[in-house]
């Protein structure tokens, strides 16, 4: 599910990317279907809005992964402003 996140992230092959995938599903695996329910109700939500909504859904969708992600590596998400 990170895979393609932790590529670009850290700048790893492919092979090591979907090993770390694994293990940090296999570390969180409930936050991880939550999250993989989330993603799927806003991109169906996007398509039977006559497809068009999927212009908006897949981006957020896409945003919400790499949330995920972070929230899960305790990684950097965006730093607070007053």
């Amino acid at each position: 599910m990170f895979s393609t996140v932790i590529i670009v992230d850290r700048n790893v092959p492919p092979i090591e990317a979907i090993k770390q995938s694994i293990d940090i599903t296999k570390n969180n695996i409930g936050q991880v279907i939550i999250a993989y329910l989330v993603i799927y109700a806003i991109t169906l939500v996007g398509a039977l809005l006559c497809g068009i909504g999927l212009i908006v859904a897949i981006p957020v969708s896409s945003l919400f992964l790499v949330f995920v992600y972070r929230k899960l590596t305790n990684g950097y998400v965006a730093p607070l402003t007053p």
